[in-house]
């Protein structure tokens, strides 16, 4: 257990110094429609890997 909870702290300091590092470098607009998919895109696809994963368990 303190192995996942480890490789999944690695990942997320590793996905915020990439956020930090490379995002100011992205000609990103602030409209929106780009804020909206940023905030709801994470739980979107946490959302679909969860159903995935309960769909293939109950066969």
């Amino acid at each position: 257990m303190l192995s996942f909870i480890l490789k999944v702290l690695i990942a997320s300091s590793a996905i915020s110094v990439g956020i930090k590092q490379i995002g100011p470098l992205l000609a990103i607009p602030a409209s929106m429609n780009v804020i909206l998919t940023f905030v709801l895109l994470p739980t979107v696809l946490m959302g679909i890997a969860l159903g995935i994963q309960y769909q293939a368990q109950r066969r």
